[in-house]
């Protein structure tokens, strides 16, 4: 249809729902005041503050998204070009030479200066004649999305300007809101290590896709035919979730589960529908109303059956309820130009502040359990550590007792084996003294083991970071004498490495495993090193005697490799203790006719 060629077609009432073709023609028509008229000058004197510097009265036009590509003329004259329309010749209609081939997406507001002469004497009495006629050619991708997004808007150019750019701002705040709002609830699952708040991020989510959707549709827009479709699934998607934090193991599970599966099914279908090339646009309007009424319904009853369960918390309900409200809200006839007129927004903005608050709360709530639960603990855990130190005193007490009192007898029992071996001539009955003197002296080791252990008292001592080098240092000085007496060859190579560890239980442990070497290896060199590996450090004391029979435990209590050889008693038992306090460890390998023990340290 040629620009103000001709009025044909169908009046069409944008309030309500229509169908429109996938290519087509919309004509506005913006009348001027009637010449004929006996109230022409009052009226014509309530427009003098629009008339400007040319004698003209001055509107603006505004004009919401056309889907999804569209040349708007005003009278006869191409004002405004948004994508393209395919096969489409400007010659035909305009003096611009230019002929589409391809249909090119895009959506866009448009903002349009309406010009009217304001003098009665010029103005024509024939109503068209007098009108601004404004001629929209559009194309749609898919009848699917053929239209106009909303109603237009005439007015003053900074009124117009001004709603818009106010409403764009509030829609935009609250999008941005909603993001927030995601991330805190994500933030409290992740910290909490809790899918309990799962569907309320996902209502939050969802409601953020609309607004977010929303926003991308009233500014220029090249894919406006996806973000049409995600605003529609995620306002099912929004639907669904409200249900789902509806769930309980224990209450309707299974009708539950059985209309969560109905109503996964329908929140699918909406974009399948919106994809597939089959036009369902004769009753693609009533099955959203039919579904999104089911899920309304169906959450405001399961959420009335489960406020009447005792255990049921009515804060964690009231989301979902809000959530089904706004989608009876959108089932009603929208006539709004704005965001902040529309129930639904308002509705999208009250569930995201109460899910925030909600969620602070839950977090707040679970911080002060935390809390009081910490300072339970660190009560407990004084009460413990006092009455562990006093078992520790008792046992140290017991200990020194045991270690002290019973060698006494001990000895005893020694001096008389001696004399009583002097004085046996019968060779059988010297056997059989040797071996009680020699369990006599194990008893006696055992015994000293024991109060060596009373007396480092390694649970009390603190750990502290030193060099290893002052241990081989001091480990040289006490030891090489006793090594020289024996004919054996002592090496320690120096180091400079800082652990974190018992100074003196460390020692202890040192002692031992050369004291081991001098007294029960029979070696005649000793050699003992330090090195890093990685975040630790590895002490080792090697010898070259006569080693350890394999596939015998040295680390267990009470360890014998035969009765013709010495007890090794407690001592190394005991050092792997010390070590594992440390968080450290005590290791062997043996290869090469060389015993290697290993203290494993972690480094300062």
């Amino acid at each position: 249809m040629l620009p103000v060629s001709d009025i044909r077609g169908t009046p069409v009432d944008l309030t309500k729902e229509n169908s429109f073709a996938q290519r087509g023609t919309f004509i506005f028509v913006v009348r001027n005041i009637d010449p004929t008229s006996d109230e022409f000058l009052q009226q014509s004197e309530a427009l003098a503050p629009y008339l400007q510097g040319d004698g003209y009265w001055h509107f603006t036009l505004y004009l919401p998204q056309i889907w999804s590509a569209c040349n708007v003329y005003v009278k006869s004259v191409l004002t405004h070009r948004v994508g393209e329309i395919e096969n489409y010749d400007f010659i035909k209609y305009s003096d611009y030479s230019h002929t589409s081939t391809e249909h090119v997406d895009r959506t866009e507001p448009l903002f349009i200066d309406l010009s009217f002469y304001p003098r009665q004497q010029a103005i024509s009495p024939d109503p068209l004649q007098a009108s601004t006629v404004i001629t929209i050619h559009y194309e749609s991708e898919s009848v699917k999305a053929a239209g106009i997004e909303e109603l237009p808007l005439i007015g003053e150019n900074a009124a117009v300007r001004t709603a818009k750019a106010n409403d764009q701002n509030l829609s935009t705040a609250l999008y941005v809101l909603g993001i927030l709002i995601c991330a805190l609830y994500i933030f409290v699952c992740l910290l909490k290590k809790t899918s309990s708040f799962l569907p309320h991020l996902f209502i939050d989510f969802g409601i953020f896709g609309i607004l977010f959707s929303s926003f991308i549709l009233t500014t220029a827009s090249s894919f406006p035919f996806f973000w049409q479709t995600l605003r529609l699934f995620m306002f099912f998607f929004t639907l669904f979730s409200a249900f789902c934090a509806l769930r309980n193991k224990n209450f309707l599970f299974r009708p539950w589960h059985c209309l969560l599966l109905l109503m996964a099914v329908c929140t699918l279908s909406v974009p399948v529908l919106q994809i597939i090339p089959y036009d369902f646009s004769a009753w693609d309007h009533w099955y959203h109303i039919a579904c999104t009424v089911f899920f309304s319904v169906t959450t405001l009853i399961f959420a009335f059956l489960s406020a009447g369960r005792k255990e049921c918390d009515i804060a964690f309900l009231v989301t979902p309820v809000l959530v089904a409200c706004m989608g009876i809200a959108a089932c009603l006839p929208n006539i709004s130009l704005f965001a902040y007129a529309n129930p639904m927004f308002w509705l999208s903005a009250v569930i995201l502040l109460y899910t925030a608050g909600l969620g602070a709360r839950v977090f707040i709530s679970q911080e002060q359990k935390l809390r009081y639960l910490t300072k339970n603990l660190q009560s407990d855990v004084h009460t413990k550590t006092r009455e562990m130190k006093t078992m520790l005193e008792e046992r140290d007490q017991l200990l020194r007792y045991v270690s002290h009192d019973m060698k006494k007898p001990v000895l005893s029992m020694q001096h008389f084996l001696e004399v009583l071996r002097e004085r046996e001539t019968d060779t059988e009955q010297q056997k059989t003294i040797d071996i009680i003197a020699r369990k006599a002296n194990e008893l006696n080791k055992n015994l000293s083991d024991i109060a060596s252990y009373s007396r480092n008292n390694f649970a009390a001592e603190d750990s502290r970071s030193f060099d290893v080098n002052e241990l081989l240092r001091l480990a040289q000085q006490d030891f090489e004498p006793d090594c020289n007496a024996n004919g054996i060859r002592l090496k320690v190579v120096p180091c400079h490495i800082y652990v974190y560890a018992k100074y003196k239980t460390l020692y202890s442990v040192l002692s031992n495993l050369i004291l081991n070497s001098i007294e029960h290896a029979e070696c005649s060199h000793i050699w003992i090193s330090a090195q890093k590996k990685k975040d630790r450090c590895l002490l080792a004391v090697s010898d070259d005697g006569k080693g350890i029979d394999e596939g015998k435990n040295v680390f267990y209590p009470y360890y014998s490799e035969s009765f013709s050889r010495n007890n090794t008693g407690l001592g190394l038992y005991l050092a792997k203790n010390f070590m594992q306090s440390m968080n450290g460890d005590l290791t062997y390998t043996q290869e090469d006719k060389k015993l290697t023990f290993f203290i494993d340290l972690p480094l300062a």
